[in-house]
Protein backbone atom coordinates (compact mmCIF):
# COMPACT_ATOMS: atom_id res chain seq x y z
CA UNK A 1 0.00 0.00 0.00
CA UNK A 2 1.12 3.50 -0.66
CA UNK A 3 2.46 4.79 2.60
CA UNK A 4 0.15 2.64 4.21
CA UNK A 5 -2.77 5.23 3.81
CA UNK A 6 -5.17 2.38 2.41
CA UNK A 7 -4.40 2.79 -1.61
CA UNK A 8 -3.19 -0.52 -2.85
CA UNK A 9 -0.50 0.08 -5.30
CA UNK A 10 1.22 -3.10 -7.33
CA UNK A 11 5.13 -3.07 -7.07
CA UNK A 12 6.50 -0.89 -9.55
CA UNK A 13 4.13 1.73 -10.34
CA UNK A 14 5.01 4.73 -11.95
CA UNK A 15 4.64 8.32 -10.78
CA UNK A 16 4.61 11.40 -12.93
CA UNK A 17 5.16 15.06 -11.05
CA UNK A 18 5.48 18.20 -12.09
CA UNK A 19 7.66 21.19 -11.06
CA UNK A 20 6.35 24.32 -11.52
CA UNK A 21 9.27 26.28 -10.70
CA UNK A 22 11.32 24.42 -13.21
CA UNK A 23 9.31 23.16 -15.61
CA UNK A 24 10.04 19.85 -15.51
CA UNK A 25 7.92 16.69 -15.01
CA UNK A 26 9.81 14.47 -12.94
CA UNK A 27 9.24 10.31 -13.21
CA UNK A 28 10.25 7.95 -10.45
CA UNK A 29 9.02 4.39 -9.35
CA UNK A 30 6.47 4.22 -6.38
CA UNK A 31 7.12 0.95 -4.11
CA UNK A 32 5.29 -0.58 -0.95
CA UNK A 33 7.39 0.06 2.45
CA UNK A 34 8.78 -3.01 3.45
CA UNK A 35 9.20 -2.08 6.52
CA UNK A 36 5.40 -1.42 6.94
CA UNK A 37 4.06 -1.83 10.17
CA UNK A 38 0.61 -1.94 9.42
CA UNK A 39 -0.96 -5.42 9.37
CA UNK A 40 -3.04 -4.49 6.12
CA UNK A 41 -0.15 -3.36 4.17
CA UNK A 42 1.87 -6.34 5.00
CA UNK A 43 -0.72 -8.54 3.98
CA UNK A 44 -1.29 -6.56 0.75
CA UNK A 45 2.34 -6.49 -0.09
CA UNK A 46 2.52 -10.48 0.21
CA UNK A 47 -0.30 -11.02 -2.49
CA UNK A 48 1.10 -9.30 -4.74
CA UNK A 49 4.24 -10.71 -4.35
CA UNK A 50 2.77 -14.15 -4.25
CA UNK A 51 0.90 -13.21 -7.80
CA UNK A 52 3.77 -11.90 -9.60
CA UNK A 53 5.91 -15.15 -8.70
CA UNK A 54 2.92 -17.63 -10.15
CA UNK A 55 4.64 -19.12 -13.00
CA UNK A 56 2.23 -17.51 -15.45
CA UNK A 57 3.60 -13.80 -13.95
CA UNK A 58 7.28 -15.64 -14.85
CA UNK A 59 6.26 -16.47 -18.23
CA UNK A 60 4.37 -13.43 -19.21
CA UNK A 61 7.75 -10.79 -18.21
CA UNK A 62 10.11 -13.10 -19.58
CA UNK A 63 7.51 -12.99 -22.68
CA UNK A 64 7.46 -8.42 -22.39
CA UNK A 65 11.22 -9.18 -21.94
CA UNK A 66 11.36 -10.70 -25.35
CA UNK A 67 9.66 -8.24 -27.09
CA UNK A 68 11.15 -5.69 -26.10
CA UNK A 69 14.61 -7.10 -27.17
CA UNK A 70 13.14 -7.91 -30.56
CA UNK A 71 11.89 -4.48 -31.27
CA UNK A 72 15.26 -2.62 -29.92
CA UNK A 73 16.49 -5.29 -32.76
CA UNK A 74 14.70 -4.35 -35.09
CA UNK A 75 15.26 -0.49 -35.24
CA UNK A 76 14.75 1.77 -37.97
CA UNK A 77 17.97 2.47 -39.60
CA UNK A 78 17.58 5.03 -42.87
CA UNK A 79 20.38 5.06 -45.66
CA UNK A 80 20.89 8.60 -46.16
CA UNK A 81 21.12 10.92 -42.55
CA UNK A 82 23.35 13.77 -44.40
CA UNK A 83 22.48 16.12 -40.78
CA UNK A 84 23.87 12.99 -38.45
CA UNK A 85 20.22 13.75 -36.34
CA UNK A 86 20.16 11.01 -33.96
CA UNK A 87 17.09 10.01 -31.91
CA UNK A 88 18.41 8.20 -28.44
CA UNK A 89 16.55 7.10 -25.53
CA UNK A 90 17.18 9.61 -22.08
CA UNK A 91 18.26 5.84 -20.55
CA UNK A 92 21.35 5.40 -23.15
CA UNK A 93 22.07 9.07 -22.28
CA UNK A 94 22.06 8.61 -18.37
CA UNK A 95 24.56 5.36 -19.05
CA UNK A 96 27.01 7.37 -21.15
CA UNK A 97 26.44 4.92 -24.28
Amino acid sequence: MLACLGVPVSIGRRYLGYNALKDFFPTMEIRPNVACVNPACVKLQAQVQARKSTPEALAAARAKEEEAARLAAEAVVHETNEWGIEVVSVRSLRRGT
